[in-house]
């Protein structure tokens, strides 16, 4: 779907047709709002939700299986 060039990432989308004006001008618009990501200085962070510590742990993992979830 895309590569690295020059440090930056370029898109690069690959069609099984001819894509018709409308969708063109759909696929700029796209381009366009990826081309500028919207970060709110929100951290982000795995957490494992089987857990009350939110940690990841064979335990909770083989009573989450032993469960039948």
């Amino acid at each position: 779907m895309g590569n690295w060039l020059d440090g930056e990432w370029r898109w690069d989308f690959r069609w099984r047709r001819e894509l018709s004006v409308w969708e063109i001008e759909l696929l700029h618009s796209l381009l366009s709002v990826m081309a500028k990501p919207l970060l709110l200085g929100a951290t982000d962070s795995w957490s494992w939700r089987h857990d009350s510590s939110g940690t990841f742990s064979v335990k909770s993992a083989y009573l989450l299986l032993s469960a039948g979830v």
